[in-house]
């Protein structure tokens, strides 16, 4: 199972966008850091669109860092 890990810095970027549905992941959680960081964990769907939505949103500034994982063992 693939997996991504996003981190955003805005508290707007909620991760409950409609949108979803058309960038191939799907949520699994969401923490909040203590200085209003969110982190998020997304099961991934299809690899390239998920790809190319993140792309997207690294562009807009909504996305400080993402990257995709795969469960160990």
């Amino acid at each position: 199972m693939q997996q991504a890990l996003i981190r955003t810095s805005s508290t707007a970027f909620t991760g409950h966008d409609p949108a979803f549905g058309d960038t191939g992941l799907t949520q699994l959680q969401i923490w909040a850091g203590e200085n209003g960081s969110r982190l998020f964990l997304f099961q991934v769907n299809d690899p390239a669109a998920a790809e190319e939505w993140l792309k997207a949103q690294k562009a807009l500034g909504h996305i400080s860092s993402a990257e995709f994982l795969r469960t160990a063992g």
